[in-house]
């Protein structure tokens, strides 16, 4: 059950190994067509990859480059993204800590809470975006922070309720810095901060749009109720 454990693995057209004079792999650069798995339903391709080993043959770093692209298709979490290029990082155990993507970077992610109808969707560009993970008790990887910089655009959008329509706020800055936590069994957004030309633009379940800006701003979003 490695995918239940958070393992990586990867499958690549050309591959050449590095060993280590005790005979275990060191590195491994691949050539062609070539995927990532996370163990969580996401699947990275990118045409060219080197990941780095640890002497239990733990991945410790990776690099893929030539064009990254992400999806993941699951009943509770739907998401695609691409950026030029991509570099991971790993703890001693080769679980997934950081992610940094760069080169017109964008991501597009659905959610929904266990039970919930609707889905809840946000959306980010930046020229680059900084991921940083954690796993839990039961060797789970989760998103707990993302980064964007160079220019970063987040939007988010709400599905209908019984009393209106969908709600979306979109929000704008030079670095923008969003939280994550795990509510009802999906990690939700709680925080973001912006910094650097700002601009936040909500749209109301009845049509209303409120705008504002300014160097910086602090959004805080309430925990999904079950269900929801």
């Amino acid at each position: 059950d490695g995918a239940a454990a958070g393992e990586q693995t990867a499958h690549e057209q050309l591959v050449a190994v590095c060993l280590r004079s005790d005979g275990t792999a060191e590195k491994v650069e691949a050539e062609g067509a070539g995927t990532l798995k996370d163990g969580e339903g996401g699947v990275v391709t990118a045409p060219r990859g080197v990941v780095m080993l640890n002497a239990t043959s733990q991945p410790q770093s990776a690099v893929l480059s030539g064009g990254v692209k992400y999806g993941a298709d699951g009943p509770l979490r739907q998401s695609q993204g691409e950026a030029a290029e991509g570099r991971a990082t790993f703890d001693k155990a080769g679980r997934l800590e950081r992610v940094l993507l760069t080169g017109a970077v964008h991501l597009h992610e659905r959610v929904r809470g266990s039970g919930a109808e609707g889905w809840s969707e946000r959306e980010l560009g930046a020229g680059a975006v900084d991921l940083a993970m954690d796993t839990n008790a039961g060797g789970k990887v989760r998103l707990r922070e993302a980064k964007g910089t160079e220019g970063a655009r987040l939007r988010l959008v709400s599905p209908p309720g019984k009393t209106g329509g969908a709600t979306s706020s979109s929000l704008a800055g030079d670095v923008l810095t969003a939280h994550f936590a795990r509510v009802n069994g999906t990690q939700h957004l709680t925080e973001v901060h912006g910094d650097g030309h700002t601009s936040l633009r909500r749209t109301s379940a009845t049509g209303v749009v409120n705008t504002s800006s300014g160097d910086s701003l602090e959004v805080k979003f309430r925990p999904a109720a079950a269900g929801a």
